[in-house]
Order: structure tokens, then C-alpha cells, then sequence
């Protein structure tokens, strides 16, 4: 099983989902974020499951259910997510796109408390 691991903007992306949806209903956005989080474990355990990414080295994984695409790379045993993409939004060749920053939560964090920016830059230096 690869182990998952997150970047930045993949933890501000959840966390903008997380808000976007808990303005309307917050039991929805828990749901939601569940199902990212169980699709990103499945993932672990077959990474190849997505199709080939829109960027180089990549792949996406559609979870269903949901308007959310999940954008990962594998390196070595790790499963890296760079970004969970909402499929209204436009995402270029460069893995960009614009977004605004969401406001934090105590039950947000609770969702996420496993994921630590500092890890995820520690890890990402180990990468290059």
C-alpha cells in the first residue's frame, strides 16, 4: 500500500470544497470530503486505477458521486495528491488554475487533522 501524501494546494483545495459546500449544508460537505478522502485511500492501494493525467506524470481519479477530480503522481512508495479539482473549474497543461482561499473551521481541521504543511514540504523537497 502506498502511503498518501498531500501538497499544499490539494489540502487548500479540500478546504475551499469543505467551506464551499458547508455554506449550504455542512453535513454534505463532511460526506463529500469522506468520499475524497476514501477514493484517495483506494488509490493507495491501486494507484492505476485513474486514467492518465492531462499533465505529464500524472494521473486523475473521477470519484463518484461527486464533481471532484483527484490529480496524482506516484513516487516510489508514496502516493502523491497535487490537486482535487472541482470539474467546474479549468485546469491547464501547467497543473494551474486560479482559486480563491477558504476560510478555516474547527470541523474542517478536524476532517484534515492528519495532513501537516510542514510534512508535505519536508517531503516534497525529498522529491526533487
Amino acid at each position: 500500500m502506498l502511503i498518501p501524501k498531500y501538497t499544499n494546494v490539494a489540502i487548500d483545495d479540500l478546504w475551499q470544497a469543505y467551506d464551499y459546500i458547508a455554506s449550504d449544508s455542512p453535513q454534505s460537505a463532511h460526506e463529500i470530503i469522506e468520499r475524497i478522502r476514501e477514493s484517495i485511500n483506494m488509490l493507495c492501494l491501486h494507484p492505476h486505477l485513474g486514467r492518465s493525467g492531462r499533465v505529464k506524470n500524472t494521473r486523475e481519479f473521477v470519484v463518484s458521486k461527486t464533481p471532484f477530480i483527484v490529480i496524482y503522481k506516484q513516487h516510489k512508495s508514496e502516493l502523491w495528491i497535487l490537486n482535487i479539482l472541482h470539474t467546474s473549474r479549468k485546469y491547464h497543461s501547467t497543473g494551474q488554475y486560479d482559486k480563491g482561499h477558504g476560510n478555516y473551521t474547527e470541523e474542517r481541521d478536524e476532517l484534515l487533522k492528519d495532513i501537516t504543511a510542514e510534512d508535505i514540504e519536508n517531503e516534497l523537497k525529498t522529491m526533487q
